[in-house]
């Protein structure tokens, strides 16, 4: 699975993080203010001032929507509190031109373990995934918990013009991606591909996994969605289906929500 992390918050991060370690080098973090973007359609901004060399403010722009108004997802700031928590702090007058802004303090990261140091980091360059990935989690979490609601298909904008699809049920979730690509030559190579990647996970090692579905039309979870992001899409519909024995091994739990938030 690629991975979640941007490169770029991430060593910024990491190196004015260790600076934060000691009082002889934290003074060493000089004021920055960097412009990031990634994918064509998400908008980073890192800030830091000289004057607080312990804080750090990451404030993201998210895909814009044509004719729609675009907000944080459902669920992201409790997936903020979840994942960072003391760590992070939404801020209340957001950058203009972004939909978030949070302070990072850098000081606040645990450095008594190098693993337990690394992975708050990896954390705060998976912003996107935690932001973009919140709708998804929250029905995940009523899934295992055993709270889920059957109720309509509802969609997930993840880049402009595109978006992921989840459909709740009382004792599943099902997750449609609509596959789109520019070059109709990509589009027939992937539509072979994941038709023998459906046939695939049919064998028996792969019986316990989600189930998985290939269609080159859009599936009847979608029937009634805005055609502009349910329809038309030339490399087909790829859907899983998650029940509670899915979403109660964390690792696995993890990873679904990370790959949901870059869009994969």
């Amino acid at each position: 699975m690629a991975s979640s992390e941007n490169t770029v918050i991430k060593s910024t991060v990491d190196t004015r993080a260790k600076r934060c370690e000691s009082p002889d080098t934290v003074m060493q973090n000089q004021s920055i203010s960097i412009n990031l973007v990634e994918f064509d359609d998400v908008l980073y901004r890192i800030q830091a001032d000289v004057k607080a060399p312990t804080k750090l403010v990451l404030s993201m722009a998210l895909p814009p929507q044509p004719g729609q108004t675009v907000t944080i997802p459902a669920g992201a700031q409790q997936a903020i509190s979840a994942a960072y928590g003391p760590v992070a702090q939404i801020l209340s007058s957001t950058e203009e031109g972004y939909h978030i802004s949070v302070e990072f303090s850098l000081d606040m990261i645990p450095h008594h373990s190098e693993t337990v140091r690394e992975e708050m980091i990896n954390k705060i360059a998976s912003f996107r995934s935690y932001i973009m990935g919140a709708p998804l989690r929250s029905q995940l979490e009523r899934l295992a918990s055993g709270s889920c609601i059957e109720g309509p298909a509802f969609a997930v904008p993840h880049r402009i013009n595109e978006a992921y699809f989840i459909k709740p049920e009382n004792d599943a979730v099902t997750v449609v991606f609509p596959m789109r690509f520019k070059d109709p030559n990509d589009a027939t190579m992937a539509c072979t591909f994941l038709y023998e990647f459906n046939e695939a996970r049919k064998g028996p090692s792969l019986s316990q996994a989600p189930s998985c579905s290939y269609s080159k039309a859009h599936p009847m979870e979608l029937n009634g969605m805005a055609p502009v992001l349910a329809h038309a899409a030339n490399g087909g519909y790829v859907s899983f289906v998650l029940n509670k024995r899915h979403v109660t091994v964390e690792e696995a739990f993890s990873e679904g929500l990370e790959a949901a938030g870059r869009g994969q």
